[in-house]
């Protein structure tokens, strides 16, 4: 059947509130309050064109900024200096209650261009590049001050093996706890340095405590959404020397036993969000997820690329905890002899190959009393989920004028009935135009949880129309 487009015409709008600090020395170490004061500056009509990427394997968001020459913004917004971006539709956004609200974050850079015409015309304006608020998980670096009081960095190294150890989401916690938090409300501001937040972003998110002086920890406008099930498994971690020298999102990510787990930033109702959840391994994972899933008609999708192909196919898995568990021994999921291991597709490898995909977890047991049944568990969900990997549809699809999507939620299409989890999103506007929004879309399956190929209908249903050229000339 032929199917129209509705090609939606929405009054889009863009809003930013810079918060530039006051201060614009050279910083140079003097830990005065004044240093973080901030004050904000609102531009609306000013901004000719945003364009914002969130993508779930990247800890931080980017957006660009396109404004006219009415001011000097290289002089009164500078890298650094925090921002709230607003993309929506205007009936849809609420400044003070976040709605529309598609960036919290910093800038990195600020440029003027000039552009010549071909006429001899001049045209000139402003570009602002930044980052939200998952860089500062990328600038947080794991050190402490080597010549503070003994006592002190023995209190800290203390604090850590205490907390190093557990699940992961304890390892998570503890991470963000002693790192993340404010050092000199920890009170090892002699020995810990920490990335801080101005008071007036705090605010401007909803903050409702008194505050003393200009700034808050980042670990205060900061909320948390951890799935139970990144409880599962036990590691008693000795090694410090491993998160030593990286940042802390690097070391986070080493700790997350993303095997089975994922980890990801988001803005969730407006409020930077840590994401720390259980990958969909299983089918039926899937279909939990998918029930609140944003539905969209074939009308509503203006382009797409959906497949699969045999780049995903995976015939053997081999899943080995780390030797840090315990001592020196490595050891498999055929050390609990309740498996057939590694996992080989026979079948599979007749026609593809032989395909591996090896992986391996610092949490082999449940507790530490070496119960190996956890190990098994994920190795049957990881054999569900990479054995049929290239039964999953996925690719792109663009739509105009929808743009309440976040990552790592599922979609659905309704005539196809089809279900498809986001991996990124893209926004993207200029002024007088409606939003365009791209998606990078995975996991695709049958909304009654069946794979794509068991659809044996070879009749095409959608888009039976074409198009040629009149102008079209074969030569022979």
């Amino acid at each position: 059947m032929d199917t129209k487009i509705k090609i939606k015409t929405t009054n889009s709008r863009c809003i930013a509130r810079f918060f530039p600090f006051k201060e614009r020395s050279t910083l140079d170490g003097d830990n005065t309050d004044q240093s973080m004061e901030s004050k904000e500056i609102r531009e609306d009509d000013s901004i000719i064109a945003c364009s914002i990427g969130r993508e779930k394997s990247s800890p931080a968001a980017t957006w660009q900024l396109t404004l006219k020459p009415e001011k000097n913004f290289y002089n009164i917004i500078k890298p650094g200096d925090w921002v709230m971006i607003y993309l929506d539709d205007s009936s849809n956004i609420d400044i003070k209650a976040l709605k529309g609200l598609k960036i919290v974050g910093v800038v990195n850079r600020v440029a003027y261009n000039k552009t010549t015409l071909n006429d001899g015309g001049i045209t000139t304006n402003y570009t602002i590049h930044g980052s939200d608020f998952g860089k500062l998980f990328e600038v947080s670096e794991f050190f402490y001050n080597p010549y503070a009081p003994e006592s002190v960095i023995k209190a800290v190294i203390a604090e850590l093996q205490l907390r190093m150890q557990g699940n992961p989401q304890d390892f998570i916690t503890a991470l963000i706890d002693i790192f993340l938090g404010n050092a000199k409300t920890q009170q090892v501001e002699q020995v810990l340095f920490s990335a801080l937040v101005p008071k007036t972003i705090y605010e401007a998110l909803g903050g409702q405590e008194k505050v003393k002086g200009s700034a808050v920890s980042f670990y205060d406008i900061l909320d948390k959404s951890f799935d139970s099930a990144t409880k599962e498994g036990f590691n008693l971690f000795n090694d410090l020397n491993r998160i030593n020298a990286a940042n802390l999102w690097t070391a986070m990510q080493q700790v997350a036993n993303t095997v089975v787990n994922e980890l990801y930033t988001d803005l969730v109702n407006g409020k930077p969000t840590l994401k720390f959840r259980k990958q969909p391994l299983k089918i039926s994972d899937a279909l939990s997820m998918a029930k609140n899933a944003i539905e969209l008609t074939e009308a509503d999708i203006i382009n797409q690329n959906l497949g699969v192909g045999d780049h995903e196919v995976f015939n053997y898995l081999y899943l080995m905890a780390s030797q840090s568990i315990i001592g020196n021994i490595s050891y498999s999921v055929a050390a609990a002899n309740k498996a057939k291991f590694p996992y080989i597709g026979f079948d599979s490898t007749k026609r593809f190959g032989l395909r591996r995909i090896e992986r391996t977890t610092d949490y082999g047991y449940k507790t530490a009393d070496f119960d190996f049944d956890l190990m098994v568990k994920w190795a049957d969900e990881l054999k569900e989920y990479w054995f049929n990997a290239h039964r999953l549809e996925n690719g792109t699809i663009e739509v105009l004028g929808i743009n309440n999507f976040q990552i790592g939620e599922f979609i659905k299409i309704k005539e196809q009935n089809r279900i498809y989890r986001i991996e990124s999103v893209n926004w993207s506007w200029s002024f007088g135009q409606t939003i365009f929004t791209s998606l990078t879309v995975g996991y695709g399956i049958q909304a009654n949880g069946s794979y794509v190929d068991q659809d044996k209908d070879e009749n095409l249903k959608y888009g039976t129309s074409f198009v040629t050229r009149r102008s079209d000339v074969r030569y022979e």
